[in-house]
């Protein structure tokens, strides 16, 4: 998910996601409070205020500039006060001409589809002990496409109190709602409704880090307002702004049927994602409140030969009009959220993808290594919008451990001077082969990488990797590899660990999952896989193994973890499982998933002891 965020780019520890916000969190402060005056048309003046104390030279360091980023076409900024008081009381205003207006970092790398710009103010030098306290003024004179949407969130290290007020027409529909503790007050009187929100922190939400937990949008404490009523709302709004985008136009009709010939129904949609993959290049332009949420005209995007994720969209819809296949659009989240927050949300969603629904399948033609109708991790079991005349909200089909399959088979001969030499052959599922796909997609990635995870064995070595074609998304994709380790072991050791190879497999960094605490607090969120790893390794004339290491079986909840050990003559057969069976898993799992990775971790520093012929 984009930043949404803070106005203030580090002067307090209270993250704020609110549309067109700032670009950072801060890391250490006590005091923001958002005050909105809303008109009639949902235009309106925000007023944030900010104190913080440093309290570190990180924080010293980070809160020298504060960044506010806006639409310079849609709204103003202007910094209305801010100073600096030194421990001893001493008070500094920033210097003269210490704004500068600049493209935003979105519009330096989006050039023609995003044109917000970011004010950034210089303070004077902090110290430990400053109090820093900066106040600006946001006009917004046009709302985005979707109208107001706001969410506000604390950092979840930080304390301090994040007060909310809004004040609006009393017959001006909008919608608010809280979850994990704001103090809600929403009262009338005369003309005027009047909407306050405060949350006080007197300690942080967490005391310790906690890898890959979800966002704070998934978890609260959250406040929300919207001018929208529904999430459908958001699709049907897509939907009208978009339709004209994907007109038929007769260069599109004729390219149509030269891509599908005689081909119907799915195999013709085929047919043209493969196109779109092919020809069409992907802008990495994320769907959000400071980037043109309509696309581009389908002929226009063809004539370029690129455009970002909607207009992927619109000309794939177009070349399946053509053809007379209905598509729609689904709005997405390309994140870590899953459960659609308590208020509609646009900035939910930062992707779409193409709904078929007279097959009932979604496709992201935007992926140039996945197959048709193959959404990547980040994409699957998540709320869509389809943004068709008909709204409706949606599921994207759950990853499960049988679709992020992959089994690596290799054989690893050791000779009496210590040098290994081995070869391998790794076959996938679709959405584990889009991932590899990408990561060895040249010849020069391929090494790069083989290099690299041979790097990471004990062993090492020198080797050569060989794929099917990358960009042929119809052949299974298939990985060989072949090496070489000079010196793999020592050869005059009476043990070794157990070689193991270059891993391709898509296992996550599991240590990473550890906690300090070995407990968690928050929902956080796992790769599913199902990674079988074959392995025969043959022992030099006249060695054998005094034991093997012992069997390893674990199997819960969360994930499983098995190894078996055979000994036939100088061969060792090596059967290793891997299953991780949960994409979000709850602080009460934890354990669980300890259990699995100290299971896996131990049994890959299995050591044996060698008995050689003399």
């Amino acid at each position: 998910m984009p930043r949404l965020g803070v106005l203030l780019s580090a002067v307090l520890s209270l993250l704020v996601i609110a549309t067109a916000r700032a670009d950072d969190a801060a890391s250490a402060g006590d005091l923001l409070t958002y005050d909105f005056q809303i008109a009639q048309d949902y235009s309106y003046v925000l007023t944030v205020t900010g104190e913080s104390t440093i309290r570190t030279p990180e924080d010293a360091a980070g809160h020298s500039e504060q960044a506010v980023t806006f639409d310079p076409a849609t709204s103003s900024v202007r910094f209305v006060e801010a100073w600096v008081q030194e421990p001893d009381g001493t008070r500094q205003e920033p210097a003269p001409n210490s704004v500068l207006v600049r493209p935003s970092e979105a519009a330096r790398n989006s050039p023609g589809f995003v044109s917000t710009q970011t004010a950034t103010l210089i303070l004077p030098q902090l110290r430990i002990g400053s109090r820093v306290h900066v106040a600006y003024q946001l006009t917004v004179k046009t709302l985005p496409l979707f109208g107001f949407n706001e969410a506000f969130v604390p950092s979840r290290t930080g304390v301090g109190t994040l007060g909310v007020s809004i004040r609006l027409p009393k017959d001006l529909p909008l919608t608010i709602g809280q979850e994990g503790g704001f103090e809600v007050s929403d009262t009338s009187s005369g003309d005027t409704r009047t909407i306050t929100a405060q949350l006080r922190l007197t300690h942080p939400l967490v005391t310790d880090e906690e890898p890959h937990a979800l966002p704070i949008v998934e978890t609260g404490p959250i406040f929300m307002a919207s001018s929208l009523k529904s999430y459908e709302e958001i699709g049907a709004i897509y939907q009208r702004n978009s339709i004209d985008k994907i007109a038929v136009t007769p260069d599109i009709k004729a390219l149509a049927a030269r891509i599908v010939g005689d081909r119907t129904g799915p195999d013709a949609a085929h047919a043209i994602h493969d196109w779109m993959t092919d020809n069409i290049r992907y802008l990495a332009v994320w769907l959000d409140e400071g980037a043109t949420l309509v696309p581009h005209d389908a002929a226009t995007v063809l004539k370029n030969g690129y455009g970002d994720c909607k207009d992927h969209v619109a000309l794939m819809q177009a070349l399946l009009a053509a053809v007379g296949i209905r598509s729609a659009p689904a709005l997405i989240n390309l994140g870590d959220i899953y459960t659609p927050p308590p208020v509609p949300f646009s900035s939910m969603f930062n992707h779409v993808i193409v709904y078929l629904p007279d097959y009932d399948l979604f496709d992201d033609p935007t992926d140039q290594f996945a197959a048709f109708g193959v959404l990547d991790r980040t994409l699957a079991g998540k709320t869509v919008v389809i943004a068709a005349e008909q709204p409706a909200m949606k599921t994207t089909p759950a990853l499960t451990p049988a679709s992020a399959a992959f089994e690596a088979t290799s054989r690893i001969a050791i000779e009496a001077d210590g040098t290994m030499a081995g070869d391998l052959t790794a076959t996938m599922t679709p959405v584990v082969a889009a991932e590899l796909r990408a990561l060895l997609a040249s010849h020069a990635d391929a090494a790069r990488q083989m290099e690299a995870r041979l790097g990471s064995t004990l062993e090492g070595g020198f080797g050569r990797i060989r794929t099917t074609d990358p960009e042929n998304l119809d052949t299974p994709f298939e990985i060989r590899a072949s090496w070489t380790s000079p010196h793999g072991i020592a050869p005059d050791a009476p043990y070794m660990m157990l070689p193991v190879g270059p891993n391709f497999a898509p296992v996550p960094a599991l240590r990473g999952y550890l906690t300090r605490t070995a407990k968690r607090t928050l929902p956080f969120e796992l790769d599913i896989v199902d990674v079988t790893w074959t392995s025969t390794i043959s022992l030099p004339d006249g060695w054998s193994l005094k034991a093997l290491p012992p069997a390893v079986s674990v199997d819960n909840g969360v994930g499983a973890y098995t190894a078996a050990y055979t000994l036939d003559g100088a061969q060792l057969a090596v059967h290793r499982h891997l299953v991780l069976k949960q994409r979000v898993v709850q602080p009460q799992d934890y354990a669980d998933l300890q259990s699995v990775i100290y299971a896996l971790v131990d049994d890959m520093h299995a050591i044996v002891a060698l008995d050689r012929a003399q």
